[in-house]
């Protein structure tokens, strides 16, 4: 190296040493904590998705990833707050009314996943697994909501899915 080139690449390291660090973009983080959820790295996905959420709160599809997580974890009252949060930001999407609703059923709030899994049904009346789970909410919430007809609304979810699905599993041991 050249005297005369001391000079710039002291400057250069300098400022490559100073310049401050990007932090990677909410949807990156977002994308990092989806890839880490699928590979049941739940603890990363909750860092993850923390970190997209504290830069971009508005943004529905973290906040669901977020919650997820959460549930994944057992920290299931934050992950409601972060399920209903996607839900606010994006209230027509119905996998956040059945992922809600299943982290409520997990819990054994059947009173409380009841309307939410409705939702999800009539959101998109083809989620085999929000109809399953609602139908097998009807049962298990039947007396805390004095669902007289309880086993009339659970079955009209549960042979609807085995109409459209008749190998869904555990189907038939709930139906009978």
């Amino acid at each position: 190296i050249r005297g005369s080139m001391i000079p710039f690449l002291i400057i250069a390291m300098a400022s490559l040493v100073l310049a401050p660090q990007q932090s990677p973009s909410p949807r990156s983080l977002c994308d990092q904590a989806l890839e880490h959820y699928r590979t049941k790295d739940y603890a990363a996905a909750v860092s993850a998705a923390s970190q997209a959420v504290q830069q971009d709160a508005s943004d529905a599809a973290c906040q669901h990833i977020y919650g997820l997580s959460l549930a994944a974890v057992g920290r299931f009252a934050e992950a409601e707050q972060h399920l209903n949060q996607a839900i606010s930001l994006k209230p027509t999407v119905g996998n956040y009314h059945y992922d809600l609703g299943f982290v409520l059923y997990q819990q054994k709030k059947y009173e409380a996943s009841v309307p939410v899994l409705k939702r999800a049904v009539e959101l998109d009346g083809e989620n085999l697994m929000a109809r399953f789970l609602l139908g097998r909410t009807y049962v298990s919430a039947h007396r805390s909501l004095l669902l007289g007809n309880f086993s009339k609304l659970a079955l009209e979810q549960l042979n609807y899915v085995a109409r459209k699905n008749p190998r869904f599993p555990t189907l038939h041991y709930h139906i009978g």
